[in-house]
């Protein structure tokens, strides 16, 4: 009978490949476990393997075609004994089923094409481990089902079999056979009392958000400016006002003020359509520290406020994320950020881009240090500034006057004003 064997699911949200190589030609007999293509997906290079004993009579896509799972692969002609065989897990016959060429680690889950319902669910518990640990296994006597893995859906990596062995009892020749981690550039555990911390789903939300931010290809403009003006101005205003003022309202304000000169900062952009979409709103994202993380609540609208209500508002929600309060709404809509980091240390650093907006601002620890002004040196006060930008939406030079303008407005308080 003809057993139609179909490209199965990778895992990792993968839904199609392309093949990258068929191995077998029409007509050669195939054992199962043996490598029948080599297929690339977005995440890894997979080989392939059979799950019966037969004869490949033709494939079902030739090579640098792209397959999607469900697809047929190979059609393989079978013994009635061999289909009447159930399919057993890859996972345990020790192949090698996902050569990973790249970093991350994954393998090709159980097929269970051809079989029944029943059949599927009565195959023995899948046990996950990467290529390279499970040749590791084999070569050392290493039973896998007594190791823990900490890689990706609990998956066995070959540290977790190298620190298995060097925590638990081996012969005399499996000790010494067996590599120590310190040998193969793998930091050993620390002795004494360790605490696991599970994610919460705020710390997961704030690690997703990083790993997207991680992959856009962003540059960095840094500056300086002297706010001797903005910080005299910022004292009276406190005498004045009932209300404590920072310096972080004039911050939003200037930067209100000049993306009306340069658009394309206030902007969001669409990896899957590759469109901006500049907006007229400017709606500040700023980064908020709480007990439980990281917060980025929304002030919407900024280019209409005063500072005082720019302050105001700001300080409304900086007390409802730290509360816990905070409403949805007002996490939604930014398009920049800003960042202030040098209220707990720090002069210059790397702000990280909140998708889908390009660009952020990071406002380092606002110091004196010794200034020229009229040919003399002085005593001034400083705001570092660091600005990051996606760089398929922003180019260097427009960003780098972006942050000179902006500079400029927050070094002349006077210049600001006239622009509000």
């Amino acid at each position: 009978m003809i057993y139609e064997f179909k490209f199965p699911d990778v895992g990792e949200g993968v839904h199609e490949g392309k093949i990258l190589q068929l191995l077998f030609k029409p007509g050669d007999k195939i054992e199962a476990g043996d490598i029948l293509a080599e297929v690339e997906t977005d995440k890894v290079v997979a080989e392939i393997p059979s799950p019966k004993d037969g004869i490949l009579k033709k494939y079902g896509a030739k090579e640098e075609d792209t397959i999607e799972v469900g697809s047929v692969l190979a059609y393989i002609e079978i013994s009635d004994e061999e289909a009447e065989k159930k399919t057993q897990p890859i996972e345990e016959t020790g192949s090698v089923v996902g050569e990973l060429q790249g970093p991350g680690d994954t393998v090709l889950p159980v097929s269970t094409e051809g079989l029944s319902d029943e059949e599927g669910m009565n195959q023995p518990a899948k046990i996950l481990a990467t290529p390279v640990a499970r040749k590791f296994a084999a070569d050392h006597g290493i039973d896998l089902s007594k190791v823990k893995g900490t890689g990706p859906g609990g998956r066995i990596l070959k540290s977790d079999l190298i620190h298995f062995g060097e925590d638990h009892q081996f012969s005399t020749s499996q000790v010494t056979a067996l590599p120590k981690a310190a040998d193969k550039g793998i930091s050993p555990l620390p002795a004494g009392k360790t605490q696991t911390i599970e994610f919460s789903q705020m710390r997961k939300t704030i690690a997703e958000n990083m790993e997207k931010s991680q992959t856009i290809p962003a540059f960095i403009v840094q500056d300086y400016t002297v706010i001797d003006e903005l910080a005299a101005y910022r004292t009276e205003l406190k005498e004045q006002m009932d209300r404590r003022i920072s310096f972080q309202p004039f911050f939003m304000k200037a930067l209100a003020v000049a993306v009306q000169k340069y658009p394309t900062l206030n902007a969001t952009f669409d990896e899957n359509k590759k469109e901006v979409t500049v907006h007229s709103d400017v709606n500040i994202g700023m980064a908020v520290q709480t007990d439980e993380g990281l917060m980025v609540p929304v002030l919407k609208q900024v280019q209409n406020k005063s500072i005082r209500q720019i302050n105001d508002e700001m300080l409304t929600l900086i007390d409802a994320a730290k509360n816990r309060t905070i409403q949805l709404d007002d996490l939604r809509g930014g398009t920049i950020s800003i960042t202030n980091y040098g209220s707990f240390g720090g002069v210059y650093g790397r702000a990280m881009i909140l998708p889908p907006q390009v660009a952020i601002l990071g406002f380092g620890r606002i110091h004196q240090t010794a200034v020229v002004k009229n040919g003399q040196v002085v005593p001034g006060t400083i705001l570092p500034v660091s600005m990051s930008c996606d760089h398929r939406v922003v180019d260097g030079a427009p960003a780098a006057s972006f942050l000179t303008y902006f500079l400029q407005l927050l070094g002349n308080i006077k210049h600001l004003l006239i622009e509000l």
